[in-house]
């Protein structure tokens, strides 16, 4: 076949296998605005069976200080109607906020793989390039996805977190007005159930913060970092951690963002998916590496198996490129019931690249 045919011939299933895809790709965007229409609609459910809750509540204070001996046996009547309803009305709202959230994680399921044909899209309709710009292009791309990832997963926790605390609030003040009108002694007692409330949606907030900006590296340097973070960690997540971290000196910044990124997504794949009570943190240095390793007594899980399920564990595709990015290489050991371990190994003096 000559060289002419050969580039026809390829440029014709490019062509083809780039409409496929787009194909693909919109019924992938109905489906996902189908999911977000019920998403709508559940969260809307949500908040008229809050309402409905919220109503019980301020007739029940009513029913209850005017109660009498003469009628006594109908506020009993009516107590137990309205508990009746309300426990029902709580059953309704766990399964909408179950169906709530389920919803919502399909749908950023579903905006994951419309990335991923997005990014097939482009190479295949792209210019012949050289690989070396090919290869860049993509690193940057994947760069940008892992960014995109993790604002997904703090928009997620942020809505089953403080945004949570702070509904709840709203439904308890809104209460705390009824019961200043017609029973204000149990005031004190609610007053402090939200303020409890309050401070516990404060804490999660300040850790998202560290979560996403600890302290500058380059003020207090990696193994600073990891202690304070291992404290923390074990504090909200009540796994021990076992930690022993070598002073490896200064590195470069890019490499040791790197490397707390590194241990930062692996600590909380812990913390997600391996009911682990214990993780043992290793930081050291030789004459021409940095060692990283982070173990757990978890469950363990097949790592051939879920290294190809990209859109559900991401985490695993993260770590790799962001060891490559600086030089370094990692390694994730693990079996069904064995727990797991990821070891890195960072060359020192190797290139870095700002991440």
């Amino acid at each position: 076949m000559s060289t002419s045919r050969y580039l026809e011939d390829s440029a014709a299933l490019l062509e083809s296998a780039a409409a496929i895809l787009q194909e693909q790709q919109e019924k992938l965007r109905a489906i996902t605005e189908q999911a977000r229409s019920l998403s709508k609609q559940w969260a809307t459910e949500q908040q008229h069976i809050q309402s409905k809750l919220l109503g019980i509540s301020a007739a029940r204070v009513p029913a209850e200080s005017s109660q009498t001996p003469s009628g006594s046996r109908s506020s009993g009547l009516e107590d137990r109607r309205l508990s009746e309803e309300e426990r029902a009305l709580k059953q309704q709202y766990l399964w909408a906020t179950e169906r709530l959230a389920a919803l919502q994680h399909e749908t950023q399921r579903l905006r994951w793989l419309m990335k991923q044909f997005e990014i097939a899209g482009q190479f295949l309709t792209a210019d012949n390039q050289k690989d070396e710009s090919k290869l860049t292009r993509l690193s940057q791309i994947r760069m940008l996805q892992a960014q995109e990832v993790e604002r997904q997963r703090l928009a997620r926790e942020i809505h089953d977190g403080p945004a949570q605390v702070l509904a709840n609030a709203i439904f308890q003040l809104e209460f705390c007005e009824r019961l200043l009108e017609k029973e204000p002694e149990r005031l004190p007692k609610e007053i402090a159930r939200l303020k409890k409330d309050v401070r516990e949606g404060l804490a999660e907030v300040r850790n998202f913060i560290f979560d996403l900006r600890p302290a500058p590296l380059a003020d207090t340097g990696l193994q600073a970092m990891l202690q304070h973070y291992a404290k923390n960690y074990q504090s909200r997540f009540s796994i021990a951690v076992v930690s022993e971290l070598s002073d490896t000196g200064r590195l470069p910044v890019a490499q040791e963002t790197a490397i707390y990124r590194i241990i930062q997504e692996a600590m909380q794949n812990v913390q997600k998916h391996s009911h682990a009570s214990q993780v043992k943190l290793t930081l050291s240095r030789d004459a021409d590496a940095i060692v990283v390793m982070v173990e757990d007594n978890g469950v363990g899980f097949d790592v051939a198996k879920h290294t190809k399920d990209q859109v559900e564990h991401f985490g695993l595709i993260s770590m790799r490129e962001r060891s490559q990015l600086i030089g370094g290489d990692i390694d994730i050991i693990s079996a069904p019931g064995q727990g797991t371990r990821v070891i890195l190994n960072v060359p020192i003096g190797s290139d870095t690249t700002d991440l």
